[in-house]
């Protein structure tokens, strides 16, 4: 049997892209690009098809799975010239792009090669490649073999099918079979040994695994999460001296054994924060360095209440030791220590304590409130609830008025000097 041909040229055979994408130019090509032909012919379905209500028989086509004899008026299609006599000849050219399941059905130097991301679904028989170096920026690919390569080119030029991009996942915990070799220095990669992830160096590198080496620690850590052992301490007592800290928000192990770091003095816009001791630190620094891990930002304990705070000062010194509410405004105690079961909470702001207690009492905690006038504080108070007023006019202090503190820690010659500039007063006398 002859094929049917026309005065026309043949058409060009078109390359047929299939399974995987070979690095070009330092590039992954978007396609794949591995031929399947057998002499000018590509696997890819010819463009030929039956137009109108005849039933002239018009030739056998392929159509990319088999060969289908058409009939109609006409032919349509750039292939048209390309039909066959019968499907036996057309079979005949088409002999390896028939669908196999396995390298069994295929030549001994073919493959059955899937679809990418297809394992097992039906595939097309063809050669196996030359083996080809993987591109420097080419990236690991999973066979259908569950082993990874260093590129698709490795996998399909050992007749093996692309499963995904990426490293297969470990299927235990078993170590990676790679050895260096040779007293070279050079490092070739990270492989998991069993126990951790490391860096293999030497001449060169011998072994099954040699092509899945790792690019970091991290990522070979990623995939052997599972058999990593967790380390860490769950208290002081495993540091020998040092503190067991835990991430922000975990109070319990495991942590991370470190040395108490350095007492540094909280800054103005330090945020207080709770212990996992249950206490209220100034800043994230202060707990820290008396060797307490961090619960959450914010005071401790339960939602503040109108109640006044269970803190008296106890002593006859004159030690700074917080702010408290007593249940009508926010004021400072000063004593040897601090007696009652709020001590913990004690403020270091007026500000926060203010903040907290906002809807315990009516009056000013702020100018912010007062539109354009200004919160003035009765004397001794530098703190919530005051009184919304205008700014009196500035007058000369006389002789006989004694300096004043104000409320902004600087000295005032007089009570009249503080108010006229917006400030109440904290007490007579210098700051």
């Amino acid at each position: 049997m002859k094929r049917i041909t026309h005065s026309s040229s043949v058409a060009p055979a078109l390359a047929f892209a299939f399974l995987v994408a070979i690095p070009v130019s330092g590039c992954v090509t978007s396609g794949p690009v591995l031929q399947t032909t057998r002499g000018s012919r590509s696997c890819l379905g010819q463009d030929a098809s039956p137009s109108g209500e005849c039933a002239l028989p018009l030739g056998v086509v392929w159509n990319g799975t088999a060969c289908v004899s058409i009939s109609g008026c006409e032919c349509e299609g750039d292939d048209c010239d390309d039909l066959y006599a019968s499907i036996a000849e057309c079979e005949a050219d088409f002999t390896t792009c028939v669908e196999c399941s396995s390298d069994t059905d295929c030549g001994a130097t073919e493959s059955c090669f899937f679809p990418d991301g297809a394992c097992g679904a039906p595939g097309t028989c063809s050669p196996i490649p030359p083996s080809l170096p993987c591109d420097p920026a080419a990236e690991p690919v999973c066979g259908c073999d569950g082993e990874t390569y260093a590129c698709d080119a490795a996998a399909i030029s050992a007749g093996v099918s692309i499963d995904r991009d990426g490293r297969c996942a470990p299927t235990g915990c078993t170590a990676q079979d790679a050895t260096g070799t040779g007293a070279c220095a050079a490092v070739f990669g990270i492989f998991w040994n069993g126990t951790a992830c490391t860096s293999y160096s030497g001449c060169d590198c011998e072994g099954a695994d040699c092509a899945a080496a790792y690019e970091s620690v991290a990522a070979c850590e990623a995939d052997y999460a599972s058999c990593i052992e967790p380390t860490g301490c769950d208290s002081d007592d495993d540091c020998g001296g040092d503190i067991c800290y835990f991430a922000e928000g975990v109070c319990g192990g495991p942590g991370e054994c470190s040395p108490i770091p350095p007492s540094l003095p909280c800054g103005p816009s330090d945020a207080e924060v709770c212990g996992c001791d249950g206490v209220t630190y100034d800043c994230h620094g202060q707990a820290t360095s008396n060797g307490i891990s961090i619960d959450h930002e914010g005071r401790c304990g339960p939602a503040p209440s109108c109640d006044a705070m269970e803190a008296a000062p106890e002593g006859e010194c004159a030690l700074p030791l917080g702010i408290v509410w007593n249940g009508a405004t926010c004021e400072s105690i000063s004593g040897c220590e601090c007696v009652g079961a709020d001590c913990s909470l004690l403020y270091r702001s007026f500000e926060t304590c203010e903040e907290d207690h906002r809807d315990c009492a009516e009056g000013c905690f702020s100018t912010a409130e007062c539109g354009d006038q200004y919160c003035f504080f009765p004397d001794g108070m530098c703190g919530g609830p005051g009184e919304c007023g205008p700014i009196p006019p500035g007058l000369p202090c006389m002789d006989t008025e004694p300096q004043v503190c104000g409320c902004d820690e600087v000295t005032y010659d007089c009570a009249g000097q503080a108010t006229s500039a917006g400030i109440s007063v904290q007490h007579e006398g210098p700051c």
